[in-house]
């Protein structure tokens, strides 16, 4: 191996990314004259981190099974292509009348893992059918396809129905999903200011409150073009935009879980072991001697309480403690409605979800990154 690397010296130059090459020329260079010691770290990152929250958030043990919540070694995407490949074959069957969808909208969707996993996570992130539609056209892009109107059209189509994908892939997860944006949504308009209040797993609040804007349209004279054009601009008003707020729910839910695991793995390894554990979002950089430390911190957080019954104690718990204590006495019918939907919610989730998340393996759930 050290004579390849003598003999065989690379032109990062020649690169796509010749900064991050030459460090790495540079640090092998070093460990090969240092007896084969380095201070470069490898980097561990999280398997479809989206879905991992989410399954945690919903306690959905199908979702927790494609995420390697229990150890299998599954592939996520597979989930996702044979559910996609179980619809198109139905939807020709079932609804003649439209288009089908052609053969190379098909291998798209179902021989390419990006496709679906981008839809995935723009459907976890409550982005509805264009955020969807526009996902797919971006991981196109990526693989250099480009579409014509009628395969724009399946795209779209496809992007509409994605629910029923996931309905497919992961059953009952979609209600699961719809029940906490119609509990927050309903929050919303109780309190009447628009204000989402969210407490962290680890006891960090989080208010934010999404207001409305007025566009106003004007002309002015361009002196360059010689003659008037339009320009807009917007005005914030006090009212909350309801619908933003409700949407950006569980997106923000899903970041301060991963910033709360992100924190907790950093700071107990420091603490335990004394070394430091970097990060990039939902992804780790570590020395390769401690990468068995790292795997077990992680094996421990997940183990432990602090992912149990998250929906209660991020927004149910602080929803309540906002009231007076004798409220819920003979609370009004907006509040039963609130509770009942809470109460439908915990009765959705499975009884035996983390029964099995002993058996979960690190190292699978956070491969090393290519």
């Amino acid at each position: 191996m050290t004579d390849f690397f003598v003999e065989n010296k690379y032109d990062t130059r020649l690169s796509g990314n010749p900064v991050y090459f030459t460090l790495v020329d540079l640090e092998i260079e070093a460990c090969l004259l240092n007896g084969y010691k380095t201070s470069f770290s490898i980097e561990i990152d999280q398997k479809a981190s989206s879905s991992v929250f989410v399954s945690l958030l919903t306690e959905n043990k199908a979702l927790g099974i494609a995420s390697r919540l229990f150890g299998d070694k599954v592939d996520y995407n597979q989930f996702l292509r044979t559910a996609a490949e179980e619809f198109i074959k139905d939807e020709a069957k079932n609804n003649p009348d439209n288009i089908p969808y052609s053969k190379p909208v098909r291998k798209f969707l179902t021989d390419h893992k990006n496709p679906l996993k981008l839809a995935s996570m723009c459907y976890f992130y409550s982005q509805g059918v264009k955020g969807r539609f526009e996902g797919l056209i971006s991981s196109s892009s990526d693989l250099n396809i480009l579409w014509d109107v009628d395969c724009q059209k399946q795209l779209f189509r496809f992007s509409a129905n994605f629910e029923k994908i996931i309905e497919r892939s992961f059953p009952g997860l979609p209600k699961q999903m719809n029940r906490l944006r119609k509990i927050n949504k309903r929050m919303l308009k109780l309190t009447n200011n628009g204000i989402t209040s969210l407490v962290t797993v680890n006891n960090s609040v989080i208010k934010y409150k999404h207001n409305s804007y007025t566009q106003i349209s004007k002309n002015r004279y361009d002196v360059t073009a010689g003659k008037s054009v339009a320009f807009s601009y917007n005005i914030k008003r006090d009212e909350a935009n309801l619908q933003k707020s409700n949407d950006s729910l569980l997106a923000n839910i899903m970041h301060s879980l991963d910033s709360a695991l992100i924190h907790e793995v950093t700071l107990n390894i420091f603490d335990k072991n004394g070394f430091t554990v970097s990060h990039l979002h939902d992804s780790l950089q570590v020395h390769p001697n401690y990468l068995q430390e790292t795997y077990d911190e992680l094996y421990s957080i997940y183990n432990s309480p602090l992912f149990r019954n998250l929906a209660t104690r991020i927004f149910k718990t602080p929803w309540i403690n906002s009231f007076p204590p004798d409220h819920f006495d003979d609370p009004e019918e907006d509040i039963k409605k609130i509770l009942d939907l809470f109460n439908d919610f915990e009765k959705s989730k499975d009884i035996s979800f983390f029964s099995n998340i002993n058996k979960l393996k690190p190292n699978e759930m956070y491969p090393l990154e290519d």
